[in-house]
């Protein structure tokens, strides 16, 4: 689902305190689904306010708790589903593949065990990479929301900054993140959300020229009060 930009969080081992503590489950297959094969689940949006509160189409709002919260995604996503939290499902199989795919042609990955991580609990992204992206697609929209990082690092300049940080850490305010592998980027990137059109070429330039990836994961090495406006630290 759409998230929700943050003046200030907790992060801990596995992230920022409340980041994928619930996820979606397909009840036949008992995949965990994502908008990488359901994009109608970015007409919905998620955010904390001492509960998780999701926010339907319709704009309606129930907590992750309200029974009716399953049937209600059920009717948006056109399948059975029900919420399950974070801790509950040891290994989860993550649906992957295309929205425009047949539905027999779905995959799935395994995720990190115990969540609903793909792959490492923070991602994090840079402005200049932001620019970068867009100065090679100039007519496609590079907005940060397509790629949803945990942490939007302003820098200067034009370049994949990023891409020379692999094995280094970053610290921010209390928090030090060991970068793990560069981010690669899937179909999400080119779903609509909000007022951002459907945009395929992103996907595409990412792949050819980045060898589909832009980004960094990150694993948390101390956690701590992160906020926005804080200076970051290479080491």
């Amino acid at each position: 689902m759409l998230g929700e930009r943050l003046e200030r969080t907790t992060v801990g081992r596995l992230g920022l305190k409340g980041d994928r503590a619930f996820a979606v489950r397909d009840q036949a297959s008992g995949r965990i689904i994502s908008a990488k094969r359901l994009p109608a689940l970015f007409g919905c949006s998620a955010r904390r306010d001492g509960v998780t509160v999701v926010t339907l189409p319709d704009a309606s709002e129930l907590e992750t708790a309200d029974p009716d919260l399953p049937a209600r995604l059920s009717e948006v996503l056109g399948r059975a589903v029900t919420v399950v939290p974070q801790g509950s499902i040891e290994e989860p199989r993550i649906e992957t593949g295309d929205a425009d795919t047949e539905e027999g042609d779905s995959d799935e990955f395994d995720g990190m065990p115990g969540t609903f991580f793909d792959a490492a609990p923070v991602h994090l992204l840079t402005t200049s990479s932001l620019r970068a992206a867009s100065a090679l697609d100039p007519e496609s929209i590079y907005d940060v929301r397509r790629f949803r990082p945990n942490v939007l690092l302003e820098a200067e300049g034009d370049g994949f900054v990023e891409q020379d940080w692999l094995g280094r850490t970053i610290s921010i305010g209390e928090v030090t993140l060991e970068v793990s592998r560069p981010c690669g980027r899937c179909v999400m990137t080119t779903h609509a959300q909000s007022e951002l059109p459907k945009e395929r070429a992103v996907l595409a330039t990412v792949a050819r020229e980045l060898d589909n990836n832009l980004g960094l994961l990150c694993n948390v090495a101390s956690g701590g009060e992160l906020a926005l406006g804080e200076e970051a630290f290479l080491h």
